[in-house]
């Protein structure tokens, strides 16, 4: 919330605090948008029906100089060094598929995932996969507002209906948590 903090005339001294709302930033609309797109209800699996694919399109968002994915690359191959130096985390080169990545990561509950729902703390499930989106969001080529709109649930519909063809789990992997204790194939 906004303060503004206004003098009283009759006495210097004395202060006045008024609260007024500050009026939602542009990311914070598209973010409210989005959620409305995917269903934002009590449901834990995120459907891509056809009121979803309606109302969220596709698009490349603006990403800021030093996002690009060459940038993404770049700093998940030293999250794969820092996971190797502390001796935890995913190989890059033999955890970069869902079925090697299931095998080593803790299981999960909904309720553990659901409390990464917030920009600083951004976990999804992609395909089972539990991943920490927190880092991604300023690197997604599609923006913050539909990752935001996903966090803490299985957003595993809306990420095929956008990216069947993406590996999740290959460009993902040094970001995997856990995986969903009870998975719905």
């Amino acid at each position: 919330k906004h303060v503004t903090i206004e003098s009283d005339l009759a006495d210097e001294d004395s202060h006045r605090v008024h609260h007024r709302p500050r009026p939602p930033s542009h990311l914070e609309r598209e973010i409210e948008s989005a959620s409305l797109a995917v269903g934002m209800g009590n449901s834990f699996l995120i459907k891509a029906d056809e009121a979803f694919k309606d109302t969220h399109q596709r698009g490349k968002k603006p990403r800021f100089d030093g996002f690009s994915m060459r940038h993404w690359n770049d700093q998940t191959k030293q999250k794969y060094q820092k996971n190797a130096m502390v001796g935890g985390g995913v190989s890059e080169h033999t955890d970069r598929d869902e079925a090697s990545l299931a095998m080593r990561l803790p299981p999960m509950t909904e309720a553990e995932i659901r409390a990464h729902d917030e920009a600083d703390s951004l976990w999804m499930v992609v395909r089972g996969i539990v991943y920490d989106c927190t880092a991604w969001q300023r690197f997604h080529p599609g923006g913050e507002a539909i990752l935001r709109a996903c966090g803490g649930r299985d957003a595993s519909e809306v990420y095929d209906f956008y990216h069947k063809w993406v590996d999740c789990a290959g460009l993902m992997a040094a970001y995997a948590v856990g995986r969903l204790a009870v998975w719905r194939d």
